[in-house]
Order: C-alpha cells, then structure tokens, then sequence
C-alpha cells in the first residue's frame, strides 16, 4: 500500500520514532516473551521519553497481527479514545477475540470499531465486522492526527469514513468486499467509566495487576467491587492476559470460583470489574484469625469442588496457593473462592511461550518440563491444602533454594513439606499423596472431594482426629470405611524402609519415584545430577533463532555453558568477550555475554525480545549485534552497576568445531540414556577423519546438552591411550554435538557377543580398563559407570585395544552432589546403592562387574535374579550372593573379581594392586 502525506503538520506527544538510517524505534515495542517462575522471574526496566516533535501526518505499514505490544499508556491510543468515546458504534478497547465474540451472533454487516495493540503501537484502531459467517477485523489507516485513509481517498475522521461507508454501501476496500450495515450494540460487560467509582486505591497487588476497592452502579444499585488494574510488565502484554482471564471467567459457574462483572472498555486503561471479597486474601485471613478445624476442611472442600468444576470444563488453573484464593464473609458463612485465573488454559491447549510459575507450589514436572496437568494442579493443591492447616506458613520454608534446578532436586530427593502436629493425619496422608513424584500416584480430584466431605462428616459429629498418632512407614491409599470416613493414615516420610534387612554398615537408601516410568534398562531413578528450570529439549526454538541471527559475527561463539566460556576467557586480557548461547537461564532468557574483566569472568544475560530487539537500560538496539557494535565503539559500560567493557571479541578454540566440518554418513549406530551416536568424518585441515558424533537426546528429567557439555571439559582434560579422546564440539548446529575418535570395531559388550577372543587377549582388555581407571585415580577421579558397554574397541592390523568411554557420571572424588546419579543397578557397589556413596572402591566393585562380562562374553551380571528394585538387590547382594563363577573364567581372575566384589570396601584392595596382578597372568600366557 502506497504511504499518503498531507501538507499539514501538527505538533504530537509520541515516542521518537525514525527509521533505521536514523538509529532509534520506538520503546514501547516489547514482545510477550519471558515466562520464568514468577520467583525466579527479572523484569527488564527501560525509560520510555515523551517529546512533543513535529511529525508530518503519515500512515505507517500495518503491522503483524502477531505481535504484541505493552502495556504502557499509548497516546496514540488514548488519543483515539477520546475523539470517539460518544460513537454508537465505538466499543473502547477490545482484543480482536473479545470483538469476534460480541459480532460472532450478529447478522451480517453489523460492525464495531474498537481500539487494540495487536495490530501495532502506530495502528491502534480496528473495524471488525461480521460478514456472512466470518468475523473480520481491518486495521483502519490513521494518521496521528486522526485523518484517516482508504486506498482510493482520505478523510477528515474515522467517524466520516464510518458514516460515508454506511449510507453509500460501498466497500472499506476494493480488496475487502464487506459492507458496513448498522453498529454492534455494547454487552452487558462492557462498562462505562462513569459507572466505576473507586473508593480505595490499591488494596491487593500482584505480579501483574494492581487490585482496588470501587462501588459499580448497576441499574441504579451501588455494588462493592473489586477492580483489577493492569500494571505495566516490561515483557508481558499484562492487558491481554486481564481480557483473557476476563473471557475465561464469563464462561465458568460455580459458587465457589470468583465472578466478573465486566471490563471498563472506555477508560485509558482498561479495568476488570469482580466481586469484591470481604474477607481478604486466604492468605492474609489465615494469618490473621484463629481459624477452626472444621471451617479449615470446608476451605479445602470448597476449592477441591472449584478445581473439579474446572476439570470438567477441561481446565487446568496452574496457580493454585492460599494468596489466589478470596473470602467472602456473610452473617450466615464463610466461602473460600478460587481467583486468579491468569495462567488458568485448556488441558489440550498448546503455549507458544513458557508461563510465569510459583516455584515452591509447582509440581517437579512442571518446573522441570515445563508439563501441566490436572495432576500437577493437584500437586498445588497439596501445597494449599498444607498451608490451610498451617496458617499460611511458607512451603518448604526451610529449603533456602531460589533457584528451580536446585529446587528440584531437593523434591527429587524425596523432601515433602514438613507434616507438622497441628495437621491431622488423615489430612496429612491426602497432602503426601497429592504430592507424590509420579503423577500417576497422585490418584484423582473426584476422590479427594469425596475424602473431604467424608472428613467434614467426621469432623461435624465431633469425632476427634489425633495428630499425635502411631505414625505408618508404608503408604496405602485411604480406604472408606462403612461409615463412609477415610482410615486416618500418615505418612511420615518418602522414604521405604523394610524392616527385615542383613545386618550391614550402610544408610537406608531413598526411594524415589520417577516422574514417569519406574524402571528403564535396569536403571535405578534415584535422581538427575542436573535439573534445569525450564523443560529442556535440546531443540529449542528461541536459541535457534538467535543462532540464526548471529552466526556470521565474530564474538559469536555458539552454544556454551558458562564454564566452558570461562575456560575460554580466563587466560585473555582484561575487556575480551564473547556471546553465546545457553539453556541455564531458561528456554526464553538463552543469550549470555561473558566479559573477562579485572582478573574475573563476568556472565551477563542479555534481555532480548523473541524479535531480536535488545533491551539495555536507557534504550532499546534493534538487535544484539547494534548493542554490541555501540558499546565496543562508544566504549560505555553495559549498565551502571556492571561496571566492564566490551574491547575485543575471543578468538575461537581448537575444540569449537564449525558445522560444515562434520559430515554425518550413518545415524544412530549407538543409543544410550541420554545420547545416540552417528558415524561420520571430521574435516580437518583437509583431512577426512573418520569420527563418532554423539548427539544428545530428549529425556524430560535430564539437561543432556549440559551433561555433554560437562563431560566433552573433563575429557579435554584427559590424555591417555586407554581412554576416549574428545575432538571437539559442534558449538554452531542446531543442537551443539560432540565429535569423538571412532571406535571402529563397536563397542566392547557387542564384540563379546560377536567375536571370540583368546583368553590372553580378554586378560589385556581387563589391564588395558584397569590402567585406564589407574590413570583416572592420578587425577583424582571416579568413572562411576564402568560397563562393557561403555567400553570400546579400536582394532587394527596387530591389535585390538579397549578404551574407556561414556564419562557422563564421571566426578572428582571429593565433589559434592546435589542429587542422586542415574546409576545401573547390576553394575553398583552396594554402598551406592544404598548410600549413593561413590568412590574409588566402589569404581573397583564395577571392574570386577566388568571383568566378569569379559570372560562370560558379555552376559547380564546377576541375571538369575529378576530383581529390578533398588532395595531388593541391595538385600539380595548383603545376603552374600555373588557372581557366578562359570568354569570358562580362570581362577586367577575368578579370585580377582572376588576380591573386587567384597561387601566390605576395604577389602577390595587398590587399583595398582589390580594392574600389577594383571600384567603378571598375561606375562604367563
């Protein structure tokens, strides 16, 4: 469409707005992007400065409907407001679903026209008409000064082009065949402003919205109100998400779920007009007043009921907590009600971004994979439930964690909320229950309201419930006793403790259950060594697009974790920087710039738009690469509190490998837990090497990018002939790869099974491993995971030689943990099993392990016995059960994989004990 220009120019409030010779856009584009734990959650602040300038009267492109834009007050908007607040057919502020919903009814040709930010900060105003079946919505071309502008003439105000487009039947635009007839009526929801008096500024304020007190007029009553202000969010179209609550909230019925009244369209910024609540917050009214018991299970009766309305509607609310819960408080009763259906979806309902979540009322799925259910609403409800009974104590109070990987694995770990005596039992087992691991055993919403009322029943005849009773160790789900009342069982711990055990110096070990499936290739699922905050897919859509965007830059180093950056800027000097991405800030938040800066490397996240615009902290760069190019040249700091500068960009290591150096001739000729492995060459200095690619795989409890990431570090580190060797890493792909030496004859378990080998040769695959954890042991490492399957076999002309590979669960000695390794279950040291205890004896048992397989050609350890729980093969082994010693091993090392496999750790000797007796029956071959 060709731009129109008037002679006339007048003076406007608006932004600076020029075009990209001329440096600066406008800074109210933001995009609705960021969605982190609203705990875990940094807002970016910019100043936004109004200048009254002259602007010649254009009309600008339209805008994507896509886009969103904040919720800061538009003069542009607010200008329109005014100029058509007395048109019939004027509606205020609508999105274009709230439009579609008022015409959808209508006979064709009705209209409306209506102000929104979908369509772009500079085209606020929309004609939306119904047309035949269809809704559509054209976005009018006005000027800033309120001309407006069809493709064939201009006039004077929209109220013109309405009034001419009404009494002659002609058509908006030749390419838009619909005409307008008469305009849409208002709904009862649309409020006018004069009817919203608010008598009490800020009463409640939340992430998003600011509530007040007000009277709604109403047919000529006074009716107290709530009305819920929008606040302005740098990155979230905090408007939109009020229309959306508004839109779900008009749909629902239930007595116990908060009800609207209706938006106030006409005002600057639109209001949502509610029920005012009496009473307060739950929060703050449990906090304030002594509650009794019985009025504490009608609470929980009463949102359980709320929750289940919503199952059936196929919803899914997603914050529940004691402060998005209202009172209403009358002669007769007390009602709690659910509110705050902000993150409130459909089940089915897919999200483009991530939503702002409340970390410690979060289910482990959701803060780990980003999943949610009505088992993880039901896991929140667990949590209200626990703060019902507690008078709104912090959950998990005790755990000092803000951080959602760290978080997770404190839950992984089988920390419940703390069941504290004021919590009746029977209270107790439903709140453990709905805050099992494994969403299957959070069992449903249906039970959990009839084992309420049952309660209430119970409590209402006065039965008394003791706290102080015998406490269980093994749970079963509640049953309903003839009189109709759950059996009062706790459950005082996670942790399953058989009581008939061999006397042995160990801890009980921790059963934990997976988020899905309890058993996967004779795994145990103690928990994850790294936990990340959002669900990590390898594939993610918002780092693709930055690496997209800033691969031809010469400060663009790829996917990086920060260590690896550090290693990269710890030996430059001062004012040496790169760019990179990574996934330890959230899959919305992946670009870091590290600076190394006065003896320091300094991690900075840069706030980037899902656009590419850059957020600084006095203006906006249309993209990362301008934001980096003024700050090397103008030589300013980042911010005012980071005190560092940009000067020259780190060259790139030998290990960061370009992609179109690796070529991929044949996929997935390996699979493990967490990776899979291609075979492929590795162009270097125009050499075709063959090479193995490993590739990380999707596992929804695992970062398996961090994983790869940490293991490809500790084998840089490594140098020697029996270990894998690292070639580097593919930091620009898609999802970053590790490209390794291959390992032409496979793996060494396939080859047992395969090939046979002479004894001479098995005893040399056993030294040559046993030299490989010798050489680990000089640096003070453990392998944790030694397996014939983690082994690999090099063959040439004269010999085959076995190297020790998969590092995922490699660690130095003393290295604390945070969680529980995945660990293989026929493989482990009792000790860690039981203990998670990991050391260089427990490394010794898994040799003998391996030792076995080698001279059994690769049979399963243990495999007579079907055991695949953690617990049960700890018993089994501290009974004194062994490997069998089949007659082809020889006796020498039958006594040595004995002596590895002894229950007590210190009488598995030392590895240079193993060596040595190794090298002596090989030199007698």
């Amino acid at each position: 469409m060709t731009k129109r220009t008037t002679r006339k120019k007048s003076m406007f409030v608006a932004d600076i707005v020029k075009d990209n010779k001329e440096v600066e856009k406008t800074s109210y584009e933001a995009e609705n992007h960021s969605n982190e734990s609203s705990e875990d959650m940094t807002v970016s602040t910019e100043t936004s400065q109004l200048s009254k300038i002259e602007v010649e009267e254009v009309t600008v492109h339209r805008y994507s409907n896509s886009i969103l834009y904040r919720t800061k007050p538009n003069p542009i908007r607010e200008y329109y407001q005014k100029v058509l607040m007395n048109e019939r057919f004027y509606h205020g502020y609508l999105p274009l679903k709230d439009a579609t919903e008022i015409l959808k009814y209508q006979p064709s040709g009705h209209f409306l026209v209506h102000v929104t930010n979908e369509c772009g900060f500079l085209n606020p105003v929309v004609l939306s008409v119904k047309h035949y079946a269809d809704v559509i919505h054209h976005a009018l071309e006005v000027g800033v000064t309120g001309k407006c502008y069809t493709t064939k003439r201009m006039f004077e105000t929209i109220s013109h082009i309405i009034e001419h487009h009404v009494q002659t039947g002609q058509f908006i635009d030749d390419s838009i065949n619909f005409r307008l007839i008469a305009p849409a009526n208002l709904c009862d929801w649309q409020i006018k402003t004069e009817n919203v008096m608010i008598m009490k500024n800020v009463i409640g304020t939340g992430c998003f919205s600011n509530v007040s007190f007000a009277l709604h007029i109403d047919n000529g009553k006074c009716i107290e109100a709530a009305v819920k202000c929008p606040k302005e969010v740098a990155e979230v179209d905090t408007v939109g998400m009020m229309y959306t609550e508004h839109r779900l909230l008009q749909q629902l019925d239930c007595p116990y779920i908060i009800k609207p009244f209706g938006v106030t369209v006409f005002t600057e910024i639109p209001m949502m007009v509610m029920e005012y609540a009496n009473g307060g917050s739950l929060l703050n009214y449990l906090n304030d007043y002594s509650i009794k018991i019985k009025r504490k299970f009608k609470f929980c009766l009463q949102i359980a009921s709320a929750l289940e309305y919503l199952k059936r509607k196929n919803l899914i609310h997603r914050d529940i907590a004691a402060r998005n819960c209202l009172v209403f408080k009358s002669a007769n009763r007390v009602i709690a009600k659910l509110s705050d259906f902000n993150l409130c979806k459909e089940i089915t309902e897919e999200e483009e971004d991530m939503p702002y979540i409340s970390l410690r009322w979060s289910a482990p799925e959701s803060l780990r994979q980003c999943l949610w259910s009505f088992e993880s609403d039901l896991w929140m409800f667990g949590v209200l439930i626990w703060e019902i009974f507690t008078n709104a104590l912090n959950p998990h109070d005790k755990a000092n964690y803000e951080n959602t990987a760290e978080f997770c694995s404190y839950l992984m770990e089988g920390n419940t909320l703390e069941m504290l005596p004021e919590i009746p039992l029977a209270i107790q087992t439903i709140i453990l229950r709905l805050n099992s691991i494994n969403p299957a055993e959070r069992g449903e919403l249906e039970t959990v309201v009839q084992e309420l009322t049952a309660l209430l029943r119970h409590v209402a005849l006065n039965v008394h419930i003791s706290s102080q009773e015998k406490k269980f160790h093994s749970f079963s789900k509640p049953a309903l006793l003839d009189d109709g009342c759950p059996r009062l069982l706790c459950l005082s711990t996670m942790k399953d403790q058989k009581k008939e055990k061999p006397m042995a110096q160990v801890n009980p070990m921790p059963q934990l259950q997976p988020c899905e499936t309890k058993v996967e290739d004779a795994m145990t699922r103690n928990e994850c060594s790294v936990m990340t905050a959002r669900k990590l897919k390898p594939n993610n859509p918002m780092r693709e697009f930055y690496r997209k965007k800033l691969y031809n830059e010469s400060y663009f180093h790829g996917y990086l974790t920060e260590k690896d950056a550090y290693n990269i800027l710890k030996n430059k000097p001062h004012g040496y920087f790169l760019v990179h991405l990574t996934n330890e800030h959230g899959i919305l938040k992946p670009l870091v710039l590290s600076v190394k800066f006065d003896g320091e490397v300094v991690h900075h996240q840069l706030n980037v738009s899902i656009l590419g615009k850059c957020f600084g902290k006095t203006r906006v760069f249309d993209s990362v690469s301008d934001m980096i190019a003024h700050h090397v040249e103008s030589g300013e700091f980042i911010e005012d509190r980071i005190k560092f500068q940009l000067i020259t960009a780190a060259n790139f290591s030998d290990w960061q490998i370009k992609t179109d150096n690796v070529m991929i001739i044949e996929h997935d000729i390996a699979q493990g837990s967490f990776s899979t492995v291609s075979y492929g060459f590795h162009i270097h200095n125009n050499k075709y090497i063959d090479a193995a690619i490993k590739y990380p795989t999707d596992v929804p409890w695992a970062d398996t990018i961090g994983m790869m990431y940490t293991e490809h570090r500790l084998l840089q580190q490594l140098d020697c002939p029996y270990i894998i060797k690292a070639i580097g890493m593919t930091v620009f792909a898609e999802i970053p790869m590790m490209v390794m030496e291959y390992a032409n004859a496979g793996s060494l378990d396939n080859c047992l099974k395969k090939l046979s080998f002479e004894i001479k040769c098995k005893i040399e695959f056993c030294l040559q491993i046993a030299s490989a954890l010798k050489y680990l042991k000089t640096k003070k490492l453990i392998h944790r995971d030694i397996a014939a399957r983690n082994c690999l076999l090099f063959k040439d002309a004269e010999k085959a030689t076995a190297k020790l590979s998969d590092f995922n669960l490699c660690k130095e000695v003393s290295e604390e943990e945070k969680g529980f390794p995945n660990i293989p279950l026929r493989w482990s040291a009792p000790e860690s099993l039981i203990a998670s205890s990991f050391s260089y004896k427990s490394d010794l048992w898994m040799l003998g392990v391996l030792m076995w397989e080698i001279f059994t050609n690769a049979l399963n350890p243990h495999d007579k016995t079907n055991i695949e729980d953690s617990a049960e093969f700890c018993s089994y082994l501290l009974e004194g059960n062994t490997l069998e010693m089949l007659p082809e091993i020889p006796n020498g090392i039958q006594t040595i994989i004995l002596r590895l496999n002894s229950i007590t750790p210190a009488k598995r000797g030392e590895v240079e004990t193993v060596v040595e007796e190794l090298s002596a029956l090989l030199s007698e071959c």
